[in-house]
């Protein structure tokens, strides 16, 4: 805008009162000869009128004013530019001004009187001319003008007053001359106000003439800017990937691009003027989207919604629309502006993905129902096998005998920890294995399962040390049981795979704020690891080799799921190898600090030996050979047991029987475990009569199942098989803990 009003600046600059008292000091200076040469031709006139020295003296006394007033116009002009010299200038000119016009002034008073009525047309002419040129300047310079015209006015009263009064000329001619100055002086005022009015008016139009230019200049840059920015937007709308959609408040199309075109199929014509409800949406169309659309005329706020609509074929299409509300200068809501695309294909793709997760949910959801139905299946056979070995290795055997109904329990056992290794890593494998938080020491936990397995370990001639943190490890906030699942597989890993030598476990420990960074080291000295089976030695179902593999057993899932169960507890397992020369794994995890001290590990009370005499017990289960076992089991504790062989025939002998305790299945016909105790518990509170502890006895052995269980109302968990001591100390601490139990049943 700046440069639009320079011309304008620069004309307020010269038509102000400065810049038109410079203007006139220029006026001066450059028409000084031509105001000599009409004063010389004065004189000269004079001098043929009166006398050649009368004429010279004339010419000089104007000219030294002339001469006088230009020296200290030129003077001022180049001391201009400093600053306040206008007001100080202005003053000096007026002073020269008035010396010069008296100058004047007395030469025509000096001709008048001295040359007589001969002179004094040639004085009223010289008069004329010289207030004439006075007046010029009024424009440029008021104040010294009217001080000129003053002093001419002046002059011509002196004239004829004094020619009055001493009659120096006839009065007839007197009166002629005087009224000649009257219509000179009239003629002068007049010609002097026209031409100020003149330019007066032409200053007041150039300037209007510059201001229409300037705003002119500045409508039109404006403009072409608009224009070149709505040229830049209709283009970059033209060729832009997403559809531009323009429409009235009340949703009429006004303006569509050509991507619109290609994404509807509806050509600029066909759309402009037409509701786009009526345009895009079909019968399909979500009602909700199309009502938080219709919200924006009310709200006047952005709207992002995606929406099912149809093309001009017919074809259902998705598109995602950003619609923002549009406002004048004003704040009127005029029009609303559409970004559109279309989204068919991710939302084929989401929809792919949707589809393509559910049926992985019910993947892993069949699987998890097919391992858990096939641990079921397995368990209640191998509660026959494994019971019957536990019960058999009790009785009057040969050393042959037993040493065969050992390899039997062992097998089985083994068998169970290959079926809840495969369980495990199906809870992990499926992000539902829940990590439980307790208070427990960690170095009391390492050192307790190093003394667990030193046995094992001595009996293959090997060394098991643990080397305890040098300072004292805090308690710590943590699932110590799944810790306690990982330290036995990293050091029963150890032991397995080392012949000699020696295995080292030690722990250390940092505390930063309230956490603690706790880590396990577990070193062997066995035959070590290569560099490519490093990359797999956390794969499920992987061993070190095959040579390996037929000297040991397991599934090579340990490893697996302890690294699987490191990262749930923001932790990991790290290992290092050598063929050869061992082997080191640590397992490190960050958990809290607990708030209590506790200085030993929680210890189990010492298993009850025998349950007192008389001790009435309720057995629910549906298998005939899981009966003969457990009858096998409770025989030698001489307590009563009976048996139901599904949950409704368990309901109706609990209260005919009233029995101590109940040992109740979960899979059975006619009625479930989990529906008996709910009955059992609900007759027991609507008789107000003391709950009697109940023990689930299943082959279902998910943490679900456990909570299942307990939320139905049982106190106890146990999972097939079971073996006759585990059977005996689970009926012994519920009893025991069970506040209804006097202390005395136990013996």
């Amino acid at each position: 805008m700046a440069k639009f009003s320079a011309a304008l600046e620069k004309f307020d600059k010269s038509t102000s009162a400065e810049g038109l008292f410079w203007r006139y000091c220029r006026s001066r200076l450059g028409f000084f000869w031509p105001r000599i040469i009409v004063l010389a031709i004065s004189g000269l006139s004079a001098g043929f009128l009166l006398s050649p020295v009368f004429g010279f003296w004339l010419f000089a006394l104007t000219a030294v004013g002339e001469i006088l007033d230009t020296l200290v116009l030129r003077h001022i002009m180049t001391k201009r530019l400093q600053v306040h010299r206008f007001l100080a200038s202005r003053k000096i000119a007026v002073l020269t001004a008035t010396v010069q016009t008296s100058t004047i002034a007395f030469a025509i008073i000096l001709i008048w009187l001295i040359g007589g009525p001969p002179a004094h047309f040639f004085a009223l002419v010289m008069l004329t001319s010289t207030a004439i040129d006075a007046g010029m300047a009024v424009f440029y310079s008021p104040v010294i003008t009217r001080i000129k015209q003053g002093i001419f006015a002046a002059a011509m009263f002196i004239l004829f007053a004094v020619d009055f009064s001493f009659g120096l000329t006839n009065t007839a001619f007197l009166a002629v001359d005087f009224g000649a100055a009257l219509v000179l002086a009239y003629v002068i005022s007049r010609l002097l106000s026209f031409l100020y009015r003149y330019q007066s008016n032409n200053r007041t139009n150039m300037r209007k003439s510059l201001v229409a230019e300037r705003d002119s200049k500045i409508i039109n840059a404006e403009l072409e800017e608009q224009q070149r920015a709505e040229n830049k937007l209709a283009m970059v709308a033209e060729n832009i990937n997403d559809g531009i959609i323009i429409t009235t408040p009340d949703a009429k199309i006004t303006w569509v691009n050509a991507k619109f075109t290609s994404i509807t199929g509806y050509e600029f014509d066909e759309a402009i003027g037409r509701p786009i409800r009526d345009l895009l949406n079909g019968p399909w169309t979500s009602k909700q989207a199309l009502e938080k659309i219709g919200a924006i005329e009310h709200d006047q706020r952005h709207v992002r919604v995606e929406i099912e609509n149809r093309t001009k074929s017919g074809e259902r299409i998705w598109m995602e629309s950003s619609i923002t509300p549009i406002f004048d200068n004003t704040g009127k809501y005029i029009q609303n502006f559409s970004v559109t695309r279309d989204i068919s294909k991710a939302k084929k793709n989401e929809l792919d993905l949707a589809d393509a997760k559910t049926e992985a949910e019910n993947a892993l959801r069949v699987k998890s129902e097919f391992l858990a139905a096939m641990s079921h299946e397995i368990r209640t056979p191998m509660n026959g096998i494994v019971g019957m070995a536990d019960l058999l290795t009790k009785t009057s055997l040969s050393s042959q005998q037993s040493q065969y109904a050992k390899i039997i329990t062992e097998s089985g056992e083994a068998l169970l920890s290959i079926i809840d290794d495969i369980l495990n890593f199906s809870r992990l494998e499926a992000g539902k294995m829940q990590l439980k938080s307790s208070m427990f020491a960690p170095e009391l936990l390492v050192r307790s399962l190093v003394d667990l397995l030193t046995l094992g370990a001595e009996q293959k001639g090997l060394s098991l040390i643990f080397e305890p943190a040098t300072l004292p490890q805090p308690n710590l906030i943590g699932d110590m049981g799944r810790i306690r699942q990982i330290i036995i597989n990293l050091v029963g890993n150890a032991i397995k795979f080392t012949e000699t030598g020696q295995v080292t476990v030690a722990t250390k420990h940092t505390i930063v704020n309230d956490l603690c960074h706790f880590s396990v080291t577990v070193k062997d000295t066995g035959i070590g690891i290569s560099k490519t089976q490093l990359g797999q030695i956390f794969d499920a179902f992987t061993q070190i080799d095959a040579k390996s593999t037929r000297k040991v057993d397991g599934t090579g899932l340990g490893l697996s799921i302890s690294k699987a169960l490191a990262n749930q507890m923001e932790g990991d397992i790290s290992v290092s190898s050598k063929v050869g020369a061992g082997s080191v794994f640590i397992f490190h995890a960050t958990l809290p600090l607990a708030d209590l001290v506790q200085t030993t590990l929680p210890v189990k009370p010492a298993p009850i030996a025998n349950l007192r005499k008389g001790l009435k017990i309720l057995v629910a289960e549906d298998n005939k050979t899981n009966q003969f076992i457990l009858q096998k089991m409770l025989e030698g504790q001489n307590v009563h047991t009976r048996f139901a062989d599904n949950g409704k025939k368990a309901f109706e002998m609990f209260f005919e029987e009233l029995p101590d305790v109940v040992i109740m299945d979960i899979s059975m016909p006619v009625m479930d475990g989990l529906e008996a105790t709910r009955k059992i518990r609900e007759s027991e509170q609507k008789n107000q009569r003391i709950p009697i502890p109940i023990i689930a006895l299943t082959a279902n052995a998910f943490e679900s199942d456990r909570l299942d269980c307990i939320a139905a109302g049982m106190d106890g968990f146990l999972t097939k098989p079971i073996l006759q001591h585990k059977l005996v100390d689970e009926i012994s601490a519920r009893l025991a803990a069970h506040s209804a139990i006097p202390e005395d049943l136990c013996e």
